[in-house]
């Protein structure tokens, strides 16, 4: 099994606050990132108010990343000798309990967790994490650092699998037979995929939460708050054969029992997969709504007053038989 490596990156961490920042992508789908790091560092947002250029902008940004990691040295150097204590002594239990849950054999190379000053933790395809500390930093209480690796390597080997799951089960796109507007590349290469991009990371979502609540991971679970899964999926819901779930909750059960009848976790989504595609038209007029609402105080009475937690009517789904799990006796 893998280890996973601590260090600091400056390099990353410059890299990822200039794409959260400026990056075009990076902003359509995650805005509320740049609006955070701009509250949280004041002085930041006032040395990019008069600049004009990309290249200046990079700069200040370079510069200011730098001198946070100077005048916090003392503070992340104690972090990070913390964090290479705990994920040493987790590393197997982490990537163990993942490669089980997910059915999934970790490549020898490393993967690594750095600590960071961004506002929220997240990860990239090639198996790294990025953990804010800043709460830390600002003297309250840690974050369930465990927890978020755990979550964010789950992303990694999502990312990994799901092209090949897709492809399985039948949501390759093809041109011939589709409508070109919703042809999807998530994940690699030229392929594409019928599952939009809404669907796609709600998917995601909605699993990891489910993949934290493992048995596999009781021993070391440090928090209650990441079994649940980000607000925007979380206040969803679905109907079916008139009752209702929560979102979580309905993909939970399917998890569950398919998972106690010994399915593999590539059958297991990839039935997912198929539900979440027969409503992604529905859940992409739901992301709207989230969007024009954002994280404002009050977000979840005015996503209510606007009808995002009315729930999305699901019908038994072509080659997938939702009565069987759905029956009373399951």
């Amino acid at each position: 099994m893998p280890k996973i490596t601590i260090r600091k990156n400056i390099r990353k961490e410059k890299e990822r606050f200039n794409k959260f920042l400026f990056d075009e992508k990076y902003l359509s789908r995650w805005s509320h990132v740049r609006d955070s790091i701009l509250g949280i560092y004041p002085d930041l947002n006032n040395r990019l108010t008069s600049t004009e250029t990309d290249s200046e902008r990079k700069n200040i940004v370079d510069t200011f990343v730098e001198e946070q990691y100077k005048l916090h040295k003392t503070s992340l150097d104690g972090i990070l000798a913390r964090f290479k204590s705990t994920f040493q002594d987790k590393s197997d239990v982490i990537l163990g309990g993942l490669s089980k849950i997910m059915d999934y054999d970790f490549p020898e190379n490393a993967y690594s967790v750095y600590p960071s000053l961004l506002p929220g933790s997240t990860y990239g395809r090639r198996g790294f994490a990025l953990l804010s500390v800043v709460n830390e930093l600002n003297g309250k209480e840690p974050a369930p650092y465990i927890d978020i690796v755990v979550h964010e390597l789950s992303h990694v080997v999502w990312n990994r699998k799901m092209g090949d799951v897709y492809e399985r089960v039948g949501l390759r796109y093809d041109p011939q037979k589709h409508d070109k507007s919703q042809g999807f590349k998530p994940l690699r290469g030229n392929k594409k995929y019928l599952v939009n991009e809404v669907a796609h990371e709600d998917l995601k979502e909605i699993f990891v939460p489910l993949i934290i609540r493992c048995e596999e991971f009781d021993d070391i679970r440090e928090s209650e708050k990441l079994k649940y899964a980000n607000p925007q999926q979380q206040l969803l819901n679905i109907e079916y054969d008139r009752e209702t779930y929560g979102i979580v909750d309905f993909f939970d059960r399917i998890f569950k029992i398919e998972r106690s009848k010994r399915k593999s976790f590539d059958d297991i989504i990839g039935l997912s997969a198929r539900v979440i595609y027969s409503i992604q038209d529905e859940l992409a007029k739901k992301k709207a709504v989230f969007d024009s609402v954002g994280y404002c105080e009050g977000y979840e009475d005015k996503l209510r007053q606007q009808g995002y937690m009315k729930a999305i009517k699901i019908n038994d789904v072509p080659e997938v038989v939702l009565s069987q799990i759905f029956s009373p006796a399951s």
